[in-house]
């Protein structure tokens, strides 16, 4: 099965910016897609179909400009 060219995007994004802390908003806005739209390309590539590349970190709260707490889990990509 081929995988879409935003999947492959993705991956190139995680390897480009190693050690960054990476949130999915914060993917799919550099993207220019929507973050529903990002979630399932990174479980593929966490899961072991897609060679266990990424992985997300446990959840973490962490409050926003405009103040309001929410909890995110950032994305590695760790080859």
């Amino acid at each position: 099965m081929a995988i879409s060219e935003n999947t492959q995007k993705v991956l190139e994004y995680l390897k480009e910016h190693t050690g960054e802390m990476i949130t999915n908003d914060s993917l799919a806005a550099a993207l220019e897609l929507s973050p529903k739209a990002t979630i399932p390309m990174v479980n593929y590539w966490a899961s072991a179909r897609g060679g266990n590349v990424v992985v997300r970190s446990e959840p973490v709260e962490v409050t926003d400009a405009e103040g309001n707490t929410k909890k995110v889990r950032y994305i590695s990509y760790v080859g």
